[in-house]
Formats: C-alpha cells, structure tokens, sequence
C-alpha cells in the first residue's frame, strides 16, 4: 500500500500553509519524501529521496543505511512527489515533528481504509490491515 495525495489534499491535512506540491522544478529532478514500516522493529523510516522510493528502498533493503540495516523487512508504506528538493525537506522535517507524525497516522489509515475497500471489494470482504499494508509493496 501506498499512497499518494494531491497538493490540494496534502495542504489541507498538513494544514501549514506550505504548497504540497513544492516551487520550481530544479534541474527537471523529482524529489519524494517516502515513509518506510518495519514489522520486526515496529518503526517507521521517514527519508527524502531524488531516485525512484521502490529502488531507495532497495538500497535500504542491503544495508547502505545505518538505521535501516537492523531490519531486512522494510516496507514502502507512503511516497509523496515534490518539484522542489526544498519543499521537500520541510516535509519531512513536518512529518518527524509531533504534528507531522499525528497527520501521517491520518493519512495513512485514510489510505489504508480506500484500499480496504478495494480489497474487500475482490475478496469476499476478508481481509486483515498487514495484507493491504503488503499489497503493493
């Protein structure tokens, strides 16, 4: 599972004031805040990204990280694209903040809850939240 917001959506959850959709695209690079789950550790990695999230998790995956190479399970559970590495970077200082972390938690489940549904929707209506959590990962 992950999920994407529109800037219109991330303004208002993040309700900051900043545009969730960044400034001026530098140098035509993308840049992406990405949330990463561990199950083993029970944390959360919040990180901000130039590449493609599904290869930085990769990197994570091997061991190029110091926090992350505790675990080999991470999971990529939220990505959010920005035009501008500085908008970026304020994002994920938002999102590590205690305001930040409460509006992940309500985006997440937010996101979660829409692919429940769309789950159930396919498999009789049985279905736990580690399975959508995995889905797409």
């Amino acid at each position: 599972m992950v999920g994407w917001l529109s800037s219109v959506e991330g303004a208002a959850l993040c309700a900051r004031g900043a545009s969730a959709s960044g400034g001026e695209m530098q140098n035509n690079i993308m840049h992406h805040i990405y949330v990463l789950y561990s199950q083993k550790l029970k944390k959360k990695y919040i990180g901000v990204t130039s590449k493609n999230p599904r290869k930085r998790l990769q990197e994570h995956l091997s061991g190029q990280t110091p926090f992350t190479s505790r675990a080999k399970d991470w999971k990529l559970i939220y990505k959010k694209r920005f035009e501008s590495k500085i908008e970026a970077y304020k994002e994920e200082r938002f999102l590590k903040s205690g305001k930040g972390r409460e509006s992940l938690k309500f985006i997440l489940n937010d996101v979660n809850l829409q692919n429940v549904e769309e789950y159930r929707s396919g498999h009789n209506g049985a279905v736990s939240k580690t399975a959508v959590l995995e889905r797409d990962t």
